[in-house]
């Protein structure tokens, strides 16, 4: 197995250190260097070397260059790089946005094998990052592809809505190692101070105001309680802006990125997690809420707004609850509940670690997917 990937940084190494360490994943990784010449002399003689040497595959590099959209000598480069992937058995897209030019290689005839694209959420809604429309875009792509995956049925209806052929599609959800997100016997919660954590990115779709506004609301109430946020991004100065607004400053801490490892001990010493994602932009939602299962594994009960796939990923009543979108004042009295009632809440952290088993382990998906493979394959 190859890994393809355009770039990767020492902070992504950093942060899945020990998955890279566990799977060995260095060692299958290649990075994408077309090798094109700085100067324009050199990538002409370089470019006339490329041509004789590919001269048998004329026609198929005639109809790749024909459909590029930017026509240059870089196609040359693209072609003698990506060739070297041809006798692979399966390639398998992750993200959508990463289609080229792997569906034109497949359209023009470089490549035969089957082709699997995994979705994973903002790839399915346009304009894709705030700035990519859809006219014809996944196209090439929803026509040339075996396979596509979704990770819950929520994103699967997201993909038919632009147009992504149904019966090519299957729902499959993003698994959780539990054997590195272990769990941790929770006795109970201590009253005199009680943690709360969520993680992702400071973006809006995260909602991390939500979960800032509950615990003003809580702490009003007498109730001593500290919430810690994990993650980085475009809003950190407005919610730390809306810290001090509150007069939460020492009681909401934005911790920044942090590694898997780091992660996960946050999460057994914390007694409830907040899935704050809500809706943006009128549509947009998280389409599972990994993060959500990885905090059940660690024998955490989350309390989650009832948006698009994290719906899928929390057993309303059982590991957790379920409250209408944006609906803050539900929101917090769930977390008040599990605050008060400590039998319900010793029985959802019992539960949420055998829901990520039973239904989001890793070692069952992985089945799953050598079942795709294999039939692929044949």
């Amino acid at each position: 197995m190859k890994i393809v990937v355009s770039q990767l940084s020492s902070r992504e190494i950093a942060n899945y250190g020990e998955l890279f360490r566990k799977y060995n994943l260095e060692e299958k990784i290649v990075l994408v260097d077309f090798g094109i010449p700085s100067t324009r002399s050199m990538r002409i003689l370089k470019f006339l070397l490329l041509l004789v040497k590919n001269i048998s595959s004329c026609r198929k590099l005639f109809f790749y260059f024909k459909n590029k959209r930017s026509r240059n000598f870089n196609f040359m480069f693209e072609w003698n790089f990506y060739k070297h992937f041809k006798n692979a058995d399966i390639f398998h897209i992750q993200y959508g946005t990463n289609h080229k030019p792997l569906d034109e290689l497949k359209k023009c005839g470089l490549y035969k094998m089957p082709v699997i694209t995994t979705f994973h959420g903002h790839d399915a809604f346009f304009p894709i990052n705030g700035f990519i429309p859809k006219e014809n875009y996944y196209e090439t792509l929803f026509k040339y592809t075996e396979l596509f995956t979704a990770n819950t049925p929520y994103l699967e209806e997201q993909l038919l809505k632009i147009d992504c052929p149904p019966e090519k599609i299957s729902t499959l959800p993003v698994g959780v190692d539990i054997n590195f997100f272990t769990g941790k016997t929770k006795k109970g919660i201590d009253l005199n101070l009680i943690n709360l954590l969520s993680v992702g990115r400071l973006e809006e779709i995260k909602g991390h105001k939500m979960g800032i506004k509950a615990v003003k609301n809580l702490r009003k109430e007498g109730i001593n309680i500290n919430y810690t946020i994990i993650g980085e991004g475009s809003l950190r100065n407005k919610l730390c802006q809306l810290v001090d607004d509150h007069n939460l400053k020492g009681h909401v801490i934005l911790k920044g990125s942090m590694s898997q490892k780091k992660i996960m001990n946050y999460m057994h010493n914390s007694d409830i997690f907040l899935m704050t994602s809500t809706v943006v932009n009128g549509d947009t939602r998280e389409t599972q809420g990994l993060v959500a299962l990885e905090a059940q594994s660690c024998n955490l009960p989350i309390v989650a707004f009832k948006s698009g796939g994290v719906a899928y990923t929390v057993k309303d009543g059982v590991t957790g609850f379920l409250v209408l979108e944006n609906d803050l004042d539900s929101f917090t009295s769930k977390i008040r509940e599990l605050i008060e009632n400590s039998t319900l809440y010793s029985e959802m952290t019992k539960n949420s670690r055998e829901f990520v088993k039973d239904n989001y382990c890793h070692s069952k998906l992985f089945d799953s997917w050598e079942d795709i493979y294999k039939s692929l394959k044949l």
